[in-house]
């Protein structure tokens, strides 16, 4: 859950970076008269870069939690939020990678999303996991 968090945190971040840079970089003179300074637009690419690269070893330690709990878990329940949650990790992977291949067109501001709306589903299913395994016999 904590690695969950931490990835829905960096791509919030860099979300609103790159999304103050795409919406002020036209009032870039009134913006400096009131001290308010942005990424530039020409930075968005980078910024994509990096959020991929940031987020990236925290979605293989999710990837590999959820395969050890798949495997020890018991119950049938929780191993099926532990397939949809590879499955919504498999997804967040695929566009992280594709991101970090292609940081022009895999634009974050675009694709952020995925990584937050999926982060916050693993989150959740992580802890609907914990809670229902609280009351598994070991």
């Amino acid at each position: 859950m904590a690695l969950a968090f931490l990835t829905c945190l960096v791509s919030i971040f860099f979300g609103i970076k790159i999304f103050n840079a795409n919406e002020n970089y036209l009032i870039t003179e009134l913006n400096e008269v009131d001290k308010l300074y942005y990424s530039d637009v020409a930075d968005v690419p980078a910024l994509s870069y990096y959020a991929a690269m940031i987020t990236l070893p925290f979605l293989l330690g999710m990837l590999i939690f959820e395969i050890v709990i798949f495997k020890k878990a018991a119950m049938k329940k929780v191993k099926n939020i532990a397939v949809s949650l590879m499955i919504a990790l498999l997804i967040i992977l695929v566009v992280d990678v594709l991101t970090l291949s292609n940081s022009v067109f895999f634009d974050f501001s675009q694709w952020g999303f995925v990584w937050i709306c999926l982060g916050l589903l693993v989150l959740a299913g992580n802890g609907i996991s914990f809670v229902m395994r609280t009351g598994e016999k070991v």
